[in-house]
């Protein structure tokens, strides 16, 4: 690729004409998007640092993301819009573009965060770190209470979807409850990792630390 081309997202140079191509391509493919669909991304250039390479990539793999996605967010509306579209078809592609919505927000806040971290200023809409603090055993107490109850919710969601087992020819009901399923699942995921990394993840913390602490034992030699 020639210097500076924006023809390609991004050459693997990490000069500062590619630099300005990759970062010009990312606002092309973040402008195609509608306004409602997608937030203004802030565009991340790799750090001239020994870091810079890494985050280059991640770059790299955000710029391919929000490109592949953009016709497709695009193409979900007019489907939903289009006047000859089945109401259900609509009411479950109208269903898509608001998970691709959250996408795009998810993907800005991660490239807020990167930024902040080069530039080791913080932003409101950046995605957080994770805290180095002692154990908090009130949230890890409160947090399994909520897997338990989404555990049984999960387990009532199952019932329900037997229980419309017939009307799933004629319906949208049993597609509608599995997918409720599928978001019980997944904040059963968020509630275990809150639990398992954030309220309880600092004791791995705390014995690295310790282990840090220990006199250096020299191993005999054989």
């Amino acid at each position: 690729m020639t210097h500076g081309t924006p023809s390609a997202y991004d050459s693997g140079c990490r000069c500062q004409e590619c630099a300005e191509a990759n970062a010009t391509a990312l606002r092309s493919a973040v402008g195609s998007v509608p306004a409602a669909a997608a937030p203004q991304m802030t565009v991340v250039r790799p750090a001239p640092s020994p870091g810079g390479a890494i985050f280059g990539g991640v770059l790299r793999h955000l710029t391919d993301h929000v490109a592949s996605e953009a016709g497709f967010i695009s193409s979900y509306r007019e489907l939903a819009e289009a006047p000859a579209t089945p109401e259900a078809v609509r009411y479950l592609i109208r269903l898509v573009i608001e998970d691709e919505e959250r996408h795009h927000r998810v993907l800005h806040e991660i490239v807020t965060a990167i930024e902040g971290g080069v530039s080791l200023q913080a932003a409101s809409d950046a995605v957080p770190n994770l805290p180095h603090e002692p154990p908090d055993r009130t949230l890890e107490k409160v947090t399994s209470q909520f897997l338990a109850a989404e555990r049984a919710d999960a387990k009532q969601l199952r019932a329900l979807r037997k229980e419309l087992r017939p009307f799933r020819d004629t319906s949208l009901w049993v597609l509608l409850v599995e997918l409720m399923e599928q978001d019980t699942a997944k904040h059963i995921r968020l509630l275990s990792f809150i639990r398992d990394h954030i309220a309880r993840q600092p004791l791995r913390y705390l014995a690295v630390s310790r282990a840090l602490d220990r006199p250096f034992e020299a191993t005999p030699e054989s």
